[in-house]
Formats: C-alpha cells, sequence, structure tokens
C-alpha cells in the first residue's frame, strides 16, 4: 500500500474523506482504522506503533499516517477539546470578526479539525481568511489539505519547512485576528525557540491568539518549554493556563474492553496536559530582546564524608546547594532529550543520584593534604575522616570545592549530551574561572574515570573516552597552589593571549555567586560551538531533579563457568566494576556470589539470583541498576522491606527513590506516582498488587509516552512467588506476565529485564518461581537463569532447638466413678484452642529464658566451640579450612536489655500471631515488658489499624536507631530488613518452612559475629493406655484412652501394681502424630485456611461463574452498555470465537467472622479461582478496584477462544511441569472427565492438580520443617553438636536432595549422589544409568514433577562438580541428561555446555573402559533411556555428535593398538 503514490493521498482514502457527511474528527479517524484494518495484519499494525516514536516522527507512509491518526487522534482530540472550551468567550466574542489559523507543525491538520468541530459544535461561526498549515512532510501537508477540504476549507497556504527555516513573510496574515496553534509542537527537540519568537514578532500585526499544548515534562530549568516560549513575550494577556494529568482510576468496562478486542496499542484513555493560551496585541504586546537564553535550574551535590557525619560543619542546608543556575548562549535544558546516549545518561544519573551524595573516594583522597584519611572498617566498607583543628580556607574547600565538582560535572555531561563536546577529539583545551573555591581539575578528572570504567565495561561503548584534558584555571590568590588543581595551568588573572586562544569548553564557575548581566555576556573567550557556560547559585528552587532515560546498555561478561560449573571471574572486568562499587556504595570488594548474579543482569539476561542472609542481594539489583538509564521498579513483599531498602539507599546517597504503599496518604501517593511518571525517581518500590491496578497501569504507559522508560523488575525475596503465592497473594502469579506486558525498556522489543533475588529457596521453590514467571505471556527464561551461591550455611550464625515442657490442663470427665485413688497424679486435657495452656507454657519459658540467648553465644564463643565450628563448615563445603584469621567473637553484655540510651545488641522474637494467643505479638511483649523497658512490637498487617500501623513502624525506625533492644514482631519483620548487631532470634513457633525459617534466622549475625537463632518446641511425653486393652477391672477401666504424662501413667500403674504390655500403650510426642502437635497445628491452621479442599474450590468456581450476578459488556453487540448476566460460563461458551467480553466481578475482603470460613466471594477464593481460570485461558487479564477496605471488584477481560483452545491453554501450563509428550496425554485424558464442555472439564482436573502437586509440596514443606527441630531435639548429643547437625540439614536442603547423602526417595530407596560418586571422586555405567530414572513415575512421587526432580539432579551435579579438580564422566552424562530435560531455550551457552558434556563424557568413559563392547553397550542404553524419557531438547540434533564421538572413540582405540604393537 505505501508505495502506491509517494505523496499523494490514497484514492480510496481520498474518496470516503471527501463522502464524509457531516466532516468530523472521529470520522476522519474511523476511515483511517477502515483502510489500516483492511490492508494490515494484526501484528503489522502492532509493530507500527514503535515507528511512531511516540507521535514524533516525520511522517512519509500513508500506513503511518493512519497509524497515527488511530494510535494518537483521540488523545489529540480530547486535549484539543480542552483547550478549545477554555476559549469560548474569545471565540463568541470574534464571531464578527474574520481571522486566519496557523497550525504549526500540523501533521495532518488535526488541531485544526479539532477547531473546526468544536465551531460547528458549538454553533461558532467565524470566517476564516486562510489557514497555514507548517510540515515538513510533504505527505502529511496533502492529507491535511483533504482533511480541511472536507469542512469546505480551500484557502490554505501550505509550508513544506522545518520551524527553523520559516520566515516572516511565511506567515504574515491580512486577518485582524490570527490563531496560532501548536499542538504538541513546542516540546520537540530540533529548533531554535527564541528564534522562532523573533519570526512571529517581525511578522505580527493586530490581534494573535496563542493556543499551546504539550505533554507536561519536567525540564531542568524549572520551566517548561511553554513556559520558556511565553517567556520571550512581554504585556501578554494570559487568557489560560494549567496542567493537567488524566489517569483512570476506575475504567470503564466499555474502554477495557476496547483494549482487549483491539490489541492495537492506543493512549486514549491516559495523558497528561500543558496548556497556555495568551493573547499578543501589536501595539501593546511586544516580543523580548535578549541576547541570551534564560539561565537553566540543574541539581547536583556532592559531600565529604566529615560533612555528612558532622552536620555543624554545614553552613547551609541541602536544597539550597543543591540547586544551581547555568547560563549558555544557545537553549540549555529546555529541550526534551528523547534520544540521549547511554552511557551518558548513565553518568548524569550517578551524578544527581542524592542531593547530596557522598563524593568519589578519588576526590576524598584529593583532600590528603588536609589531613583527610581513610579508616579502617572490618565490614569492608570504605570511610573517610578529616584532621580535626582545620583552618577556615580548607573548611571552606571541604564544604564547597565537592559541590563545586559534582555542578560542573553536570554541565560536562549536558554538553556531551547536546553535542558540544566531542569526545573523538584527541584533546580539550579548557578553560575554567574559578570565582571562589579550585574545583575544575578535580571534576574533569573524577569524571573521566567514571566515563572510562563504564565504556570499557560496556560492549557498544568502548570508543568513548575522555580526550586529553588542557586545562587551563584563572583563580583567586589564596587558591594558586591548591594541590587542588592536580596538574593544570593556574593563573591570577587572564592574559590576552588567553583571550585570543578557541578553547572546546569555556567555565565562569561560582559556588556560592549567583550568574549577573555581566557573566552572561559570554564575550571574554573564543569557545567552539559555542561551548561557553556560566554557573552560578540559585537563590531559589523552582524545579525537581530529572534522571534521564534511554535504550539499555549491554556490558561485556564480567566471566565465564569452567567445566565444573564454577565461576571464573575476568579480572578485567571486574576492576571496572569494583571501581562503581567503590563509588556508589562505598564497598571495597564484592561479596561471594553477587558477581555471577550481576554478569547475567548486566548483559540484560534475567536472572534469579540467590545469595545468603546478610549476603548482600540488594546490592546487587542496585549497582545493576545505576549502571543503567532506566527507571527500576521494585517488588517488595512487605511495607517494612520497601521502607528499609527506601532507607538504605538514601543512606547511600541514594535519594532519587521512593516507595508507594498504604502507609502514605492518597495525596501523597498521588504526587510520588507523579515524580515518577516525570523520571525523577530511578528506583521505586511497590507491592505486587500495585501491578493489577488500572490506574498504575495508566501511568507505565503514560511514562512510555512521555519517554520515561525502565531498566530492570526487580522481585525482591522472590520465593514469595511461590510461597506466598499459592497461597494467599494471588498477585504473585500474575508478576511474570504483568512485568513483561505493562512495564517497558526503550529497547528493541520494550521488555524490561527480571531481577528476583532471594536468600531462601529450595529447588523445589525455585522450580515454582521459574513456572510461574514464565508461564504464556511472560518470560522466557533458560536453565542459566537461576545463579546460586549455595552457602545458606552461614559460618556465624548458629541454631538452637529449645524444648519447653507443655503444661496440659488437668482433664475434669477423668475418674468420675472415683475409683482412682484421689492423691495420684490426674489424667491430662488435649485441646486444639490457641488459648491453651500449651501455648501458654511457651509464652512463660521466653519471659524465665530469654536472657539465657547472651549464656549461650558466651558458650558458642568459647576456643574449641570456634574452632568446631570452622572445621565443620570447611568439612561441609568441602574446602581447605581458610577461617582461621576470621575472627567471629563479640563482647557478651552482662546486663543487654537494661535501660539505656543507646543498645549495643538487640534481638527479634518472632511470632506466628498478631494478638489473642499466647504465641502472639501483643501478648508476649506485654509479658516481657515486666522486665525488659524498652520493647518495640511489629506486625505486618493490622487490617486497617491505622494507630498499630504507626506503632509498628514507629518501633521499626526504633529499633533500627539502636534504641530498642527488643523487637517482637510476626514474620513480616522476617525479610529483608538490614540490622547488622541483632544477636539473637527466636522462634515461638517454628515457621511453615525452612525457607521462613531461614529468612528469620538470617536477620541475626549480619555484623559477621557470632549470633544464635532459637526456636521454641513444645515437648512433651504423654501415655495412655489403649482403649482396645482386653483389662477390665475398674482400675483399667478407669485409665483406657486417657491421657497422662508419661512418668504420671507409670505412677498409677505401680501404685496399683498393674503390669501392662508396651504393645497396650500408646506414647505421645513431637516425634509422632498420636496427638495434635501444638506446633504443627498452628501451621496447618493456616494451611486449611489456603487450601480448603478439591470440593469446596470446585463449589466456589461454580457460584463464582455460573450462578453469580455479574454485569458484562461484549464486542459482538452493537450496544455496548453493560447488562446483567447469571452465569458468565454459558455466555462465554455461547460466545462466536474470538468475542471479546469483560465482567465486574465483586468480592468482599477482610477477617471473616470468629469460627467462620471465608464466604465465597471472599477477595482471598475469587482471586485464586482468577488465576486458575487464567491457566486455561478462559480469562486473559484482570486488573483488581478497590472500593473501600471492606469491599472492591476485579474487572476479567476475556477473549472466547476456538473449540479446544482451552485443552490447549492447559497444555501449555502443564508444559510448566512436564516435558510436551506427557502434557499431551494428560490433556488426552482430561477430554474424558466430568462436564458440560471443555472449560468445565479443564477446571476439574486443574483443580484436582493442585491438591496433588501444590498443596502436597506446602504440606511436605511443614513436615521438613518439623524434622529440622526433631534433628535439633536428639538427647544424646549436647546441643553445640546438634547445631552443626541442623546446619547440616539446612545446607543440604538449599541445595539439592540428590547432594544429601542421607536421601531416601519416596519408593524407600537411596538416592544419594554424593555417596553413590564418593562425592564426586567415582562415576561408574551403574551410577549414571540409577540417576536417569529420577524422572520416573515411581521416583518422582506425591508433589513431584519430573522437571522438578531433572533440576535437583542438576543442582546436585553442579554442586559436587564445583568441589573436583578432575572431570568425573558419570557427571557430565547426567548434566547432559539433565540439559535434555530441562531444555535449552535457545542459549548458545547451555546448547554449548550439553554438547560438550555429551562428548567428554561419552569418550571418557570409552577410555576407562575395560572392554569396547561394555562401553558400547553401555552408550546405546543410555542413548535409550535419554530417547525414551520426556525430554525437552530435540535430539535429532545430534547425529554429527554421535559420529564425532564414534570416530573419537575408534581413534582412541587405534592409538592404544598402534601403542600396543610398538611396545611389543
Amino acid at each position: 500500500m505505501g508505495d502506491a503514490s509517494r505523496f499523494e493521498p490514497n484514492e480510496r482514502y481520498a474518496e470516503l474523506i471527501a463522502r464524509l457527511n457531516p466532516p468530523s474528527f472521529g470520522g476522519i479517524r474511523s476511515i483511517a482504522y477502515k483502510l489500516l484494518s483492511e490492508n494490515y495484519s494484526t501484528s503489522e499494525i502492532h509493530g507500527m506503533y514503535d515507528e511512531l516514536h511516540h507521535g514524533t516522527r516525520v511522517l512519509d507512509r500513508e500506513e503511518l499516517l493512519w497509524r497515527y491518526l488511530y494510535a494518537f487522534a483521540p488523545k489529540h482530540m480530547k486535549k484539543m477539546e480542552l483547550a478549545l472550551s477554555r476559549m469560548w468567550r474569545v471565540f463568541r466574542d470574534l464571531s464578527k470578526e474574520s481571522m486566519s489559523i496557523i497550525d504549526w507543525g500540523c501533521g495532518q491538520a488535526l488541531a485544526s479539525c479539532c477547531l473546526l468541530d468544536y465551531l460547528n459544535d458549538n454553533r461558532i461561526f467565524i470566517p476564516l481568511d486562510e489557514v497555514v498549515l507548517i510540515e515538513p512532510s510533504e505527505l502529511a501537508l496533502r492529507y491535511a489539505a483533504l482533511h480541511l477540504a472536507a469542512y469546505g476549507i480551500t484557502q490554505t497556504k501550505a509550508l513544506q519547512k522545518y520551524l527553523d527555516d520559516i520566515t516572516a513573510e511565511d506567515i504574515e496574515t491580512k486577518s485582524p485576528v490570527t490563531l496560532h496553534l501548536f499542538s504538541n509542537i513546542l516540546d520537540m527537540d530540533g529548533f531554535d525557540m527564541k528564534r522562532l519568537v523573533q519570526t512571529i514578532g517581525a511578522s505580527a500585526s493586530g490581534v494573535h491568539y496563542f493556543v499551546c499544548l504539550s505533554p507536561v515534562y519536567n525540564n531542568n530549568n524549572g520551566m517548561s518549554r511553554i513556559e520558556l516560549f511565553k517567556s520571550y513575550f512581554t504585556r501578554i494577556d494570559t487568557v489560560r493556563q494549567e496542567r493537567r494529568t488524566q489517569n483512570r482510576v476506575e475504567s470503564s468496562a466499555i474502554s477495557d474492553l476496547a483494549s482487549l478486542i483491539k490489541p492495537q496499542k492506543t493512549t486514549e484513555e491516559n495523558f497528561t496536559m500543558e496548556l497556555l493560551i495568551f493573547k499578543y496585541e501589536c501595539g501593546k504586546s511586544s516580543v523580548v530582546d535578549v541576547g541570551y537564553y534564560p539561565p537553566v535550574q540543574f541539581f547536583a551535590s556532592y559531600e565529604l564524608d566529615c560533612m555528612h557525619e558532622d552536620a555543624e560543619l554545614r553552613i547551609e542546608d541541602d536544597d539550597a546547594l543543591s540547586a544551581f543556575e547555568v547560563a549558555a548562549p544557545f537553549e540549555l535544558g529546555a529541550k526534551i532529550y528523547d534520544d540521549v546516549n547511554p552511557l551518558f545518561a548513565v553518568l548524569n544519573n550517578i551524578i544527581v543520584r542524592g542531593l547530596p551524595t557522598r563524593t568519589s573516594p578519588f576526590v576524598e583522597n584529593a583532600f590528603g593534604f588536609s589531613g583527610n584519611a581513610r579508616v579502617k572498617d572490618d565490614l569492608g566498607g570504605i570511610a573517610f575522616r578529616c584532621a580535626d583543628g582545620c583552618s577556615e580556607a580548607i573548611r571552606r574547600a571541604q564544604l564547597y570545592v565537592p559541590i563545586g565538582v559534582a555542578r560542573l560535572e553536570k554541565v560536562i555531561v549536558e554538553a556531551l549530551i547536546t553535542g558540544l563536546l566531542d569526545v573523538s577529539r584527541y584533546r580539550w583545551r579548557v578553560i575554567a574561572i574559578e570565582r571562589d573555591v579550585p574545583c575544575a581539575a578535580l571534576a574533569f578528572e573524577d569524571l573521566r574515570q567514571m566515563l572510562w570504567h563504564a565504556s570499557a565495561l560496556s560492549k557498544q561503548f568502548k570508543s568513548l573516552k575522555m580526550p586529553e584534558i588542557d586545562l587551563t584555571v584563572i583563580c583567586a590568590d589564596e587558591w594558586l597552589d591548591s594541590p587542588l588543581h592536580l596538574d593544570a595551568r593556574v593563573a591570577a588573572e587572564c592574559d590576552d593571549r588567553m583571550r585570543s586562544s578557541k578553547y572546546d569548553m569555556v567555565i565562569d564557575m561560582s559556588v556560592l555567586g549567583e550568574i549577573d548581566e555581566s557573566r552572561a555576556a559570554f564575550s571574554e573567550f573564543r569557545a567552539r560551538n559555542n561551548c561557553y557556560f556560566v554557573v552560578g547559585r540559585s537563590n531559589s528552587v523552582r524545579s525537581r531533579r530529572t534522571i534521564y532515560t534511554s535504550d539499555t546498555i549491554e556490558y561485556e561478561p564480567l566471566g565465564s563457568t569452567d567445566g565444573f560449573g564454577r565461576f571464573q571471574e575476568d579480572e578485567e572486568m571486574l576492576d571496572h566494576l569494583r571501581y562503581f562499587l567503590n563509588l556508589l556504595f562505598r564497598k571495597q570488594d564484592f561479596r561471594p556470589g553477587q558477581v555471577p548474579i550481576l554478569n547475567r543482569a548486566l548483559q540484560n539476561k534475567s536472572v534469579i539470583g540467590l545469595l545468603p542472609t546478610g549476603g548482600g542481594k540488594s546490592l546487587t539489583y542496585q549497582l545493576a541498576s545505576m549502571l543503567q538509564p532506566g527507571v527500576t521498579l521494585v517488588i517488595d513483599p512487605l511495607r517494612a522491606l520497601m521502607q528499609d531498602q527506601y532507607a538504605g539507599l538514601a543512606a547511600a546517597g541514594i535519594d532519587d527513590c521512593t516507595f508507594i504503599n498504604s502507609t502514605i496518604s492518597d495525596k501523597e501517593r498521588d504526587k510520588r506516582l507523579s515524580h515518577m511518571e516525570a523520571s525523577e525517581m530511578q528506583f521505586v518500590f511497590v507491592s505486587p498488587e500495585r501491578l493489577c491496578m488500572q490506574s498504575f497501569r495508566n501511568r507505565l504507559s503514560t511514562m512510555r509516552d512521555l519517554g520515561v522508560y525502565f531498566a530492570y523488575g526487580v522481585i525482591d525475596e522472590v520465593h514469595c512467588v511461590s510461597e506466598w503465592g499459592h497461597d494467599f497473594r494471588f498477585s504473585y502469579l500474575h508478576l511474570g506476565r504483568n512485568l513483561y506486558n505493562f512495564v517497558h525498556t526503550k529497547n528493541g522489543s520494550g521488555h524490561l529485564t527480571l531481577f528476583g533475588l532471594t536468600a531462601t529457596a529450595s529447588f523445589d521453590v525455585l522450580a515454582d518461581v521459574e513456572r510461574e514467571l514464565s508461564g504464556d505471556g511472560a518470560y522466557p527464561l533458560d536453565a542459566n537463569t537461576v545463579v546460586r551461591y549455595e552457602d545458606t550455611d552461614r559460618l556465624e550464625l548458629q541454631y538452637k532447638i529449645e524444648r519447653v515442657p507443655v503444661r496440659f490442663e488437668a482433664d475434669k470427665s477423668y475418674d468420675a466413678r472415683h475409683v482412682i485413688d484421689p492423691s495420684l497424679p490426674r489424667a491430662v486435657k488435649l485441646s486444639n484452642s490457641y488459648h491453651d495452656s500449651e501455648r501458654a507454657s511457651k509464652s512463660e519459658y521466653l519471659a524465665l529464658h530469654l536472657r539465657d540467648a547472651f549464656d549461650e553465644i558466651e558458650a558458642l564463643q568459647q576456643p574449641s566451640s570456634i574452632e568446631c565450628i570452622k572445621s565443620r563448615f570447611a568439612e561441609r563445603h568441602n574446602v581447605i579450612d581458610e577461617f582461621g584469621d576470621v575472627e567471629l567473637t563479640c563482647s557478651v553484655p552482662k546486663n543487654p536489655f537494661d535501660k539505656s540510651g543507646e543498645y549495643e545488641y538487640a534481638g527479634i522474637v518472632f511470632c506466628p500471631h498478631r494478638a489473642n494467643t499466647p504465641i502472639s505479638v501483643m501478648h508476649n511483649a506485654e509479658r516481657l515488658s515486666e522486665s525488659i523497658a524498652d520493647i518495640g512490637t511489629f506486625v505486618g498487617s493490622s487490617d486497617g489499624d491505622e494507630d498499630l500501623d504507626a506503632q509498628s513502624f514507629e518501633s521499626l525506625e526504633l529499633f533500627k536507631e539502636n534504641k530498642l533492644p527488643l523487637m517482637v514482631a510476626t514474620k513480616a519483620f522476617g525479610m529483608g530488613i538490614d540490622k547488622p548487631n541483632v544477636r539473637f532470634s527466636v522462634n515461638m513457633n517454628y515457621p511453615s518452612s525452612l525457607e521462613s525459617f531461614v529468612q528469620e534466622a538470617g536477620r541475626a549475625g549480619r555484623d559477621k559475629r557470632i549470633a544464635l537463632a532459637r526456636v521454641l518446641v513444645s515437648d512433651y511425653s504423654l501415655a495412655r493406655v489403649r482403649p482396645d486393652y482386653p483389662g477390665d477391672g475398674p482400675i483399667e477401666r478407669a485409665l483406657k484412652g486417657r491421657w497422662f504424662y508419661e512418668q504420671d501413667l507409670h505412677s498409677v500403674l505401680d501404685y496399683y501394681g498393674i503390669r501392662i504390655a508396651r504393645r497396650h500403650v500408646d506414647i505421645a510426642n513431637p516425634g509422632n502424630d498420636l496427638i495434635e502437635n501444638p506446633d504443627y497445628a498452628t501451621n496447618e491452621y493456616f494451611y486449611s485456611q489456603n487450601f480448603m479442599g478439591i470440593d469446596f474450590e470446585k463449589r466456589t468456581l461454580y457460584e463464582l461463574f455460573c450462578k453469580q450476578s455479574v454485569e458484562l459488556v461484549r464486542s459482538d453487540r452493537d450496544d455496548q452498555s453493560l447488562y446483567r448476566i447469571e452465569n458468565l460460563l454459558d455466555e462465554v461458551i455461547s460466545a462466536a470465537e474470538g468475542t471479546g467480553l469483560v465482567a465486574r466481578i465483586p468480592y468482599v475482603s477482610g477477617k471473616p467472622e470468629k469460627g467462620k470460613q471465608k464466604p465465597i466471594n471472599h477477595e482471598d477464593n475469587v482471586q485464586k479461582m482468577i488465576y486458575r481460570m487464567c491457566c486455561i485461558g478462559f480469562i486473559d487479564d484482570y486488573t483488581q478496584h478497590y472500593l473501600n477496605r471492606k469491599k472492591g471488584f476485579f474487572l476479567i477481560k476475556m477473549v472466547r477462544k476456538k473449540d479446544g483452545g482451552y485443552y490447549d491453554a492447559l497444555k501449555r501450563f502443564l508444559m510448566r511441569y512436564y516435558a510436551e509428550e506427557r502434557a499431551e496425554e494428560i490433556v488426552s485424558q482430561v477430554l474424558d472427565y466430568r462436564g458440560d464442555n471443555e472449560i468445565q472439564k479443564c477446571l476439574g482436573y486443574l483443580t484436582e492438580f493442585v491438591y496433588e502437586k501444590i498443596a502436597v509440596k506446602r504440606k511436605r514443606a511443614m513436615d521438613d520443617m518439623r524434622l529440622f527441630c526433631n534433628t535439633g531435639l536428639d538427647s544424646s548429643k549436647d546441643w553445640l553438636e546438634t547445631n552443626e547437625d541442623l546446619k547440616d540439614f539446612i545446607y543440604y536442603y538449599f541445595n539439592s536432595k540428590y547432594a544429601n547423602d542421607e536421601y531416601v526417595a519416596d519408593n524407600g530407596e537411596p538416592f544419594s549422589l554424593t555417596n553413590d560418586t564418593d562425592e564426586g571422586k567415582q562415576g561408574s555405567f551403574e551410577t549414571v544409568m540409577k540417576y536417569l530414572r529420577v524422572v520416573d513415575d515411581d521416583l518422582v512421587g506425591a508433589g513431584g514433577t519430573p522437571i522438578d526432580n531433572a533440576k535437583h539432579l542438576q543442582g546436585a551435579v553442579r554442586l559436587i562438580r564445583r568441589a573436583l579438580t578432575d572431570e568425573n564422566h558419570a557427571l557430565a552424562l547426567l548434566n547432559y541428561f539433565c540439559l535434555t530435560q530441562l531444555g535449552t531455550n535457545e542459549s548458545e551457552a547451555l546448547e554449548q555446555e550439553l554438547r560438550n558434556d555429551y562428548l567428554s563424557g561419552m569418550v571418557g568413559f570409552a577410555q576407562r573402559s575395560d572392554s569396547q563392547e561394555e562401553f558400547w553397550r553401555f552408550k546405546q542404553r543410555f542413548d535409550e533411556a535419554v530417547e525414551a524419557a520426556p525430554h525437552r531438547y530435540d535430539l535429532s540434533q545430534l547425529s554429527e555428535l554421535h559420529d564425532e564421538i564414534t570416530a573419537k572413540v575408534h581413534l582412541a582405540a587405534l592409538h592404544d593398538i598402534r601403542k600396543a604393537y610398538l611396545d611389543d
């Protein structure tokens, strides 16, 4: 279509426009969409959107003109309607006069058409003399004339010119009134605004009205381009000036439907608008005659550590020192940077990251002459301290020089971005006039280092290096000999030679002085490209800092993985990255495991990183984000974690960050969202639920339209996707799809890089996480996505399981006939109440023994204990004991809880409940407050109790500031809270999984000193005479079936001389389930609330989607209004294929009444069912809308699939768990399931699947946690010994079940790869064939899947190989097998690994085999087994590899024959 005629409108389009009656903007758009859809596919139309460049491109193809009309015209029309409505009085008064229109950058004359529509709709008649159309695209001009002709406007003047080419003669009009339309033009780059205004002034006669519209941009000079335009006029009358943001808070069903059934991108519903309408009257108004451009306000400020630590040394507040003015002989800063060089954008963002931020170690060292010196930091930090008693001049320098350095670096970066400075030159000649303190030499050298390291790390910007700097400095006499000038030439005043020279850059710099006219003359020196800057202080703050966003940068690999699975660092690249670690976070070096995670992230590859608690997870995403020119969206599960991360960034000098959660007011939330939208924030912390809100998605859409882009989507504590997603926060299960589809980068596909982080994720949990994040329409993840640093075993963190004797109530119904001597012990009563005495025992125990933690830490710090801890750690990791010099001990206070203004150490008590039970936060805080003065409490969710919220966060701040020695909290306090001096934690009840426990325990010992995690476990030993005991005497009858403390039962029996065989006595203790274990029951309660049973869930699905009355709108109805239906499922089934539907599903929220289940329409139940429906393709998307704290609704969006389409969706879901063949087999069985249609059958199977796989895993996690605790109750060992057993348990649990030397499969068969290979030293045919069975049904077991087992096996292989120095051929073949099971997802690295391991494994075995026949039989068995297993890799690709193996084996055999022959 586009080649039919380059500069003439399409004939069919022209014909339809001519027949349009009456003409209208909407009609024009409809015709454009009609031709677009008739001639192009949906995917082609979708692809055109990016070619529009947000509507800024000069369009020369008709399909792009149509696409623009469809994508941007609705927004254009809404904005123009708003603007024109502000002029109705003006138009009414103009009805007696004629008018001309000048449509600047008219495109297709859409602004003029909107004007004509407005006049027609409001029956206002104004004679039009002429319409002047200014547009560089000839085709667009012809379309503009065609559109106006439809309105009967033929008096048009078409100017095919750019704005800088317009002359005064071009725009002269003879009308008494001229209306200028600037619709989305003044915000464009590429023209000189001052020149444009002067041209308008030279041509003007009569009265001129200017209607100026643009998106709302935050520009660095404090005024928008529209305001700058206005500033060039004087004595004008402002008709209207306003800023407006339209973001739908509650979407209409119709517009949601439109977004669903029309997959092309549009921007109809959301926009920002800056509007200015003013009147210019010749003879009264005029154009300002200025010789220079208005100064720009920028922000940048550094400070030395000594200034940061001693607030008294600061002379002014941070705001006054952070803002500054820059004047230049051209427009600076008012430009809209749409295509910033990504590396320059990164430099800008580093410079402005904090106001103020910490200066670089280089600048700190430059102050060494004044006594500034680095101080020792045991935790690997970099800090400086200045000498006491410095002179007043030195103090001034310490305060103001870093500020000047920051300002000058910002100006240099702006000069680079605007192209005024050319980095390709060999040398820059620069002259700097320093009017108060020396800063130029430091700034250029500091920035040179920054640019050099960044470019060296990058792949595509290696040529960007700072040229050699030939710097001349003119300064006051007192600074002539300052070492801060480095090697620059320094003079007290300029001479004729300087004035006659030409410089690449001229800087007139003052930190304290303002810019005056004499300094802004730009006449003293000659500057190439007008690169002349005058810098001065601001007398007020009128703008806000802006971060620059652009294409993400692909950095060089930081190393590679060797044949043993070990990451080998590239020291050269690492040195460059280490520079930014030093600069941004003042850390001396990386911690183990951080670099492999950064390696993937900086190459823009999705990564799920595992590091131990306290291992520096947050730093990995923060450092990567600072090296990318984009916003990072961080998903945090808890409000406290958001605020902790926010505070951590601020403490590092990075304050361009914010969090958005329920602790802030609606007004503050909107303010922060606006800052995000305006590119003022580089880090934004939100909950997963926010991505399901339409209003937030609208913000994201607007950001993309404004050219504000993202870099990373970070999921902090990513294990929550698995642990919480299926339980009570279903928004986690949609995170992969939501991040993938709604948060965009500038590059290519626009899909941002996924960055998941956790400290605690077993292989099972990781498998869940990968499945949910890589589901249908989400992230494609490869087998290298997960980067593990398997050191959940922290050297400093120790464990103790403490027995708490349970006190049971007396059984009042016991011995009703009074046959038992009343002096004897009585039977006890068992209870399942949370208020019972069983749990009260723990509260009493805690109050009595809390201080024991410090005695136990003292015991752990004895030399023999420390030696044991270190040696067992080395043994566990199969390394030589290299920890002799590692200091673990700390001082132990005698009275740690005695009241103090500041506490040296702290502890945390974790409780499963907020209140109302003996093991709750409030109960134990009150109990402990009787002996401890300062106690904080923290609950994660207060159900709307604002006072409780405030109390929690106040306690959090006091705790972090060392004002509280003890925090009593729910598990919400167990993630991410970073406080180095926590010495111990106590769990009142063991958590529901080891993942949760390790998170909570990991709050302790972050200063790398001995810390202790204690778990209180209910201990009891009860006994009863079994009810079926045959003895029938009165004593026996009274005793049968009654529970006693075990020793009490023996006392009663001994008293009466009764001997009962052991087989007739039941013994109940925490190791068995003869009675309800109170600890296990606490977790089982939460489990039962989340998994309420297959029948309940099926009934819920039926009630919600087959019986509930809902409001609906359909795409196939002419009447697009809401109507009510009674059976949503039938409505969808009866619709034609491709029909779009949007339904409104109401819900209630909050806790149910005591003793009652959640109602069917409870928020949690509805979300759970929505997820199930998404899995089978019934629901394509949904948004959540909150009416108040107690109720709201979901808008679910559906498209009727083709027959069989829901089976296809179920198959895609199952392929997350199984190979394709197995998924197909299951779906074929689903065809026979009970149900009236395929949706019902799919849902029936899916519900059963959830309980067979996911619910079973939750139960297994609870059982594993109980087993862990029972391991620590081994009475045959001292607790210091069982501490090491507990650490072994955790270590192997998180690494791989097949790495555990005691692992036994569900079928009872030992399956420890560690044992079977003698820790990697041995390998046999039998071992290989044994482990190929891990995907067989008898080894998969309940709750498992073949893919999960393959991941466990791969984890064990990699763990064992990492400790080897020689190749193990069995492990190589098993890794090859795992990769065939898991697939390579087209990863070249994995493809090469698969081939290399198969080749080396087979050739190695061939060389080791005693006979060739034995080897070839093994190879045949192995290949057949791999082929038979359900694999995700196309094995037919390996035919050449088989030939290569055959050739190598035969060649080796020939060598052996030849050698034997020669030896003979």
